[in-house]
């Protein structure tokens, strides 16, 4: 493909690009994806509004500037910190990363730079720690999974020394919506006097709805930090993430001032500079629309679909590994799941099966997502029987005299 020489009419290139657009799968039947797949009118007529300012100039428009203020108070309330020093990101990978470099600045004030710091994960973290520790030359320790496919807290300890700056501990794994022991972990962080980052992109939008007694934020003593994402169960498109820091937690080398800005000069922790606004309107109209009763409404009716489903697909003879997140895992013993998965996608379904880091348990993760209403579920069930009558199934006698 070149460069284009001439220009194209635009009622032409606008027909081309909308039928090539089209081409794809629908989103709200995309099975294993966590990105909320719909908006209301509303809310995306006001993103429009503000798809073209810049966020890390917001002092200039008045309005931006107040929503990013309420946005991040909203969402201090939300998680039980008074005070909070938070900052709009384009997704929670970054909100991660900036995490974490606090953590790591404050490990270096110190100790010094003399040392190569550690970080402590489960095998169940999302690939962002991974991506953080290579560009940041910091070691990675992951910690086995416990049965119940959450990180092995009794394990953690062992990994810990006096060069580790951070444990993290996930409030719903992507790979298997498990929860870490956040509790536990905060324990051992407490003795060892280190910070605890809490990855909550899946379920920071989750748990303060549908699982209130769930301590996973900054109740608990040693949570330094977390990371939402505002484009999984906050219901907005992607991207938009959130991080939010104990303000004692705030290295001051974090900071960065930019001084060229239309603004003014202005501190900065983002890693990217340039940012859209349009996320973060959506998200802070989320919170204003919904409240804390639509919120538990939302999150209760996708609950109430997910066992809607589970009956359903073990009435038909598949196994179901539950979560107590709008998430859970296909397995079988007897049908080929790269073969089911296949039949799906040719009805419209995408979702694609793999092992779980860590064991040997090959899955497909089922999202219940807004969109995802009872007619939709009800064709996807029998898109699933019709599509296990195509399976080949495994020959479990044959596959046990091999082994």
């Amino acid at each position: 493909m070149y460069f284009p020489q001439k220009s194209t009419d635009h009622k032409q290139l606008f027909n081309e690009l909308s039928n090539l657009l089209d081409s794809g799968f629908n989103p709200v039947m995309n099975l294993g994806t966590y990105s909320n797949p719909y908006m209301e009118a509303d809310a995306f007529d006001l993103m429009k509004k503000v798809i073209n300012k810049n966020l890390v100039d917001c002092r200039i428009y008045a309005g931006l500037s107040r929503i990013k203020t309420e946005l991040i108070g909203m969402l201090g309330s939300l998680f039980n910190l008074d005070n909070p020093y938070g900052e709009v990101t384009s997704g929670s990978s970054e909100a991660v990363f900036i995490s974490l470099l606090a953590h790591k600045l404050k490990w270096a004030e110190e100790h010094g730079n003399m040392a190569r710091p550690n970080l402590i994960v489960g095998v169940n973290a999302h690939n962002c720690f991974d991506k953080f520790a290579r560009f940041f030359d910091v070691e990675i320790r992951k910690v086995p999974l416990g049965m119940d496919l959450a990180m092995d807290a009794s394990s953690v300890e062992a990994r810990v020394d006096k060069n580790t700056f951070c444990i993290v501990g996930t409030a719903c794994s992507s790979e298997a919506g498990a929860m870490d022991d956040i509790i536990k972990l905060d324990r051992i962080a407490a003795r060892h006097h280190i910070p605890l980052h809490v990855d909550a992109a899946s379920g920071g939008f989750f748990l303060p709805f549908a699982d209130m007694s769930a301590e996973f934020d900054f109740r608990l003593s040693s949570v330094m930090s977390m990371n939402i994402s505002g484009h999984k169960f906050g219901l907005v498109f992607p991207g938009i993430g959130i991080v939010i820091i104990r303000p004692e937690a705030m290295p001051s080398s974090l900071t960065s001032e930019i001084g060229y800005l239309s603004g003014g000069s202005s501190k900065h922790i983002n890693l990217l500079c340039t940012q859209n606004s349009a996320f973060m309107v959506g998200l802070y109209y989320n919170l204003r629309r919904f409240g804390h009763d639509g919120y538990s409404s939302i999150m209760h009716s996708l609950m109430v679909n997910k066992g809607f489903l589970i009956e359903k697909l073990i009435g038909l003879g598949l196994e179901i590994v539950d979560s107590r997140f709008p998430v859970f895992l296909i397995r079988s013993n007897t049908v080929d799941l790269s073969q089911l998965s296949h039949n799906l996608k040719i009805k419209g379904w995408v979702q694609n099966p793999y092992i779980i880091t860590g064991t040997d348990h090959e899955v497909i993760r089922v999202v219940i997502k807004l969109g995802m209403d009872k007619p939709l579920l009800e064709r996807l069930v029998t898109d699933v029987k019709e599509s296990l009558n195509l399976c080949s199934h495994k020959d479990i006698l044959k596959e046990a005299e091999c082994a």
